[in-house]
């Protein structure tokens, strides 16, 4: 079971601005890697996930380091999900009037970036004790507020600025199917064993169960 922590970052004006370049480099890099698959499907041509992100990747590699490939492998889990909806309106499975949409760029009209941060999930460290995000490849700690509700697994790491509060979050998922599937597992366990103690009990003789 995947499950994700959200906590607010606390920033000061030096580590924005910081974030803000790589968040700029990084929707950058999306839209590089977007625009690429969008000329081969336009053209009707299979979309060639491996040989793109390549070339992304090679691109940025320089400033994002590891985490360029993890940016265009995002990108692709949207275009699949996109393929994966059109196969399902072909199928009428879906609403006539829904029309799948193929995944959009990290910038709007007004030529403002989307600002999201993505960290492959062994470039970054937690430290909830000391409640800091450790930035491997950029030398950069960012300390958050509040507590961690999930433990488990990490995955990969999205620092996204809100603009409506002007604040940067992380969201930090975690893989605690172990954890739920023992939570489980104890539950049927505890069943059973009351299952049998009332059975043993309802067999019993009367003098037995005085």
């Amino acid at each position: 079971m995947k499950s994700t922590n959200v906590v607010k970052l606390a920033v000061d004006e030096k580590t924005h601005e910081k974030l803000r370049e790589l968040g700029i480099i990084t929707a950058k890099c999306w839209n590089e890697v977007n625009w690429l698959r969008m000329q081969q499907f336009k053209k009707g041509e299979r979309v060639d996930f491996a040989k793109t992100e390549k070339e992304a990747y090679e691109k940025y590699k320089h400033v994002l380091k590891a985490n360029a490939q993890q940016v265009a492998r995002k990108n692709a889990e949207n275009w699949r999900s996109f393929f994966s909806l059109i196969g399902e309106k072909k199928e009428r499975n879906l609403p006539k009037w829904f029309k799948p949409r193929s995944p959009g760029y990290w910038r709007d009209e007004s030529g403002k970036y989307k600002l999201i941060i993505v960290i492959r999930n062994d470039r970054y460290e937690v430290d909830e004790n000391k409640r800091i995000i450790h930035l491997k490849d950029f030398n950069l700690t960012l300390g958050f507020k509040g507590k961690l509700k999930w433990r488990g697994k990490k995955g990969r790491l999205e620092i996204i600025y809100n603009e409506a509060r002007r604040s940067w979050y992380a969201h930090i998922p975690v893989e605690v199917e172990i954890l739920a599937k023992a939570i489980l597992k104890g539950s049927f366990l505890g069943q059973f064993e009351f299952s049998h103690t009332l059975a043993h009990l309802s067999s019993a003789e009367p003098s037995q169960r005085s």
